[in-house]
């Protein structure tokens, strides 16, 4: 019999203090509930429950459920964003247009708004001044968002809670809770910033977070810890309502019918910036790793060990959640699992009502390795997720994918060992997909952008083989024709030194990417080190792209004070007007692109007078 084994083990949070005083409030369901899923009606079924799993996990010493498997526009350049007073200014690169992700730094095209570590800063460029700032104390942000002067900022913060010293044992000691905050700013007027709403969840961890039209998406998991024997329920606070923690009603705790043990509470959650109506939040007995989302379904996915005890075989696997937004409200609909696990968000992608999904699957035994990859398409219209097709033979013996990028009918998929396949993929039939190209070269491409209908490009990392192991050299930034059924390297440029990575490639948000004067300019963090690894610097390098004229890299922006010093890392850039701005902990400074990127003037944030 199989079992299935959690092999992300949720980080354990801060102890729970169990005796506050809590009231609790029922959220109303959509009622279009899919049948897979039940909810709680007391306290008594989810102890129950919950002793059920622990009798369980006692016996197997693993986590084990039952393994349930159901068988049966296009992205381009735009023009750059512009506000009420005419600047133009670069926005955060997301996944899926209209689809705002989380960023840790913004602009508006008046102001840069930054959260770096725990501090949250405004930033008049015009002036190149502070304007607003605000330190958390035990807290780190995440990231914000901003829509129609309202700043949304997200960030965890301990929260310390004292006992009471004559009825505790032990007088010093205390505890608390390390929760997840937001708080909804209006800054209209940045010289009277105010907090319109604040929202707490406690013992809870963003896992990621969407934004549509103002409507904000939250996905998060709470760990399941008590100091007794009482099975703790998600708590929340929202100032709209109340300013004391309300739990969770027992009707909105679901679990799953075919999956249904986990050590976390996965919590959903979605409120509106514009509209005055309380949060809508469920929690669901699971946890999440990837996070997908469109304007029609939000998807989440997490990954899993199944465990044949008879040939001590362990699978790897990935179970998809689809929750429909059915009134802006994400609402549980079906899953389904498959073979493999995901890269990252962009393993996913939903066209005409056909979900996609890339997976890399490790099958071991005492003799051999084998690594195959794979594209699954699932019906996402149906109550089951049901599976499609599957199509098999991507990489070469032993490679995993690296990278993956689909936009409408076309897919492209990175694998890598040794070289470097970009696949090219038709995905118009999903009874029938089939691999159209596949291009080979040096090094590997771990973030694909597509810049027209015809271009696209990669960054990624050179390599070089010595002695039958890999070795990868610096970042290399490629540019590719894709309007052939085999992709063309239209040109390749590489970054000087020992040694150098970007953190584009494994976070997209920090691409950024600006259209001005009729050419399209991208600018990207790169780290390398020199003196044989005995120093290290960070810089900005700016590119242009076009058909006519390939890739021409135009400028290295680095702080003379940057090298190796931590805090003066330029972490990234935005465009504003005429000019680029790099922000590091320390400093923001300007550089005017007319004038071959003068360095025009500079803030030090930490002395700001």
């Amino acid at each position: 019999m199989k079992k299935l084994l959690i092999i992300s083990m949720i980080l354990v949070f801060s102890l729970t203090l169990m005796g506050c005083q809590e009231s609790e409030v029922s959220t109303e369901a959509p009622s279009q509930l899919s049948d897979n899923i039940k909810s709680f009606s007391n306290q008594e079924e989810l102890e129950k429950y919950f002793e059920s799993m622990e009798s369980e996990m006692k016996n197997h010493n693993l986590f084990s459920v039952q393994d349930s498997v159901t068988m049966a526009p296009e992205v381009g350049m735009e023009d750059s964003n512009a506000n009420e007073e005419g600047n133009s200014y670069s926005e955060t690169n997301v996944q899926v247009e209209g689809v705002a992700e989380m960023d840790r730094i913004i602009t508006d095209g008046r102001y840069i708004y930054m959260a770096k570590n725990n501090s949250l800063k405004i930033v008049d460029v015009e002036s190149m001044s502070v304007v607003f700032e605000k330190d958390l104390e035990g807290g780190y942000y995440s990231g914000l968002y901003l829509h129609n002067n309202k700043l949304v900022a997200i960030y965890n913060q301990y929260q310390q809670i004292t006992t009471d010293v004559e009825s505790s044992e032990y007088y010093w000691w205390w505890w608390g809770s390390y929760n997840l905050m937001i708080d909804i700013y209006d800054v209209s007027d940045v010289s009277d910033v105010s907090v319109l709403r604040s929202l707490e969840f406690k013992n809870a961890s963003l896992t990621d977070s969407r934004m549509i039209d103002g409507q904000m998406y939250l996905v998060m998991y709470n760990y399941l810890y008590s100091l007794n024997d009482e099975v703790p329920i998600p708590q929340y606070k929202d100032t709209m309502l109340s300013d004391d923690m309300i739990s969770l009603s027992y009707q909105n705790i679901y679990y799953f019918l075919d999956n249904d043990l986990s050590s976390s509470y996965l919590l959903v959650g979605t409120f509106s910036l514009e509209d005055e109506e309380e949060i809508q939040l469920d929690a669901y007995l699971g946890y999440a790793f990837d996070f997908y989302m469109n304007h029609n379904n939000l998807y989440i996915s997490s990954r899993q060990y199944i465990y044949d005890e008879e040939s001590y075989r362990v699978d790897y696997k990935t179970n998809i959640m689809r929750f429909e937004l059915i009134d802006k409200i994400p609402v549980f609909q079906s899953s389904n699992m498959i073979d493999g696990w995901t890269l990252n968000q962009f393993s996913f992608d939903e066209y005409n009502g056909v979900l996609r999904v890339a997976t890399t699957d490790y099958n071991y035994t005492n003799e051999t390795t084998e690594i195959t990859n794979q594209m699954y398409f699932l019906d996402s219209t149906d109550a089951d997720l049901t599976l499609i097709s599957v199509l098999e033979g991507l990489g070469k013996p032993n490679e995993r994918i690296y990278a993956v990028r689909m936009n409408g009918d076309i897919g492209y998929v990175v694998t890598f060992v040794n070289t470097d396949p970009l696949y090219k993929i038709d995905l118009s039939d999903p009874e029938n997909p089939a691999i159209l190209g596949e291009l080979y070269e040096e090094g590997v491409s771990d973030y694909l952008h597509p810049i027209t209908e015809d271009l696209m490009v990669g960054i990624g990392r050179q390599s070089e083989n010595i002695d039958g192991f890999t070795r990868f050299t610096g970042v290399k930034v490629a540019l590719y024709d894709t309007s052939g059924n085999t992709p063309v390297t239209l040109e390749t440029l590489f970054v000087e030194g020992q040694y150098s990575y970007s953190a584009v490639t494994y976070n997209h948000k920090l691409f950024v990417e600006y259209e001005w004067q009729n050419s399209l300019m991208f600018a990207i963090p790169v780290y390398g080190y020199f003196e044989d690894y005995s120093r290290y610097y960070q810089a900005i390098y700016v590119y242009k792209v076009d058909a006519t004229n390939g890739l021409e890299q135009l400028a290295i922006l680095m702080d003379d004070q940057a090298e190796n010093n931590y805090y003066g890392n330029i972490e990234k850039v935005v465009f504003i007007n005429d000019s680029i701005y790099t922000i590091s902990y320390e400093f923001v400074v300007e550089y005017d692109l007319s004038q071959n990127f003068e360095q025009v003037s500079m803030i030090d944030l930490n002395n700001n007078n």
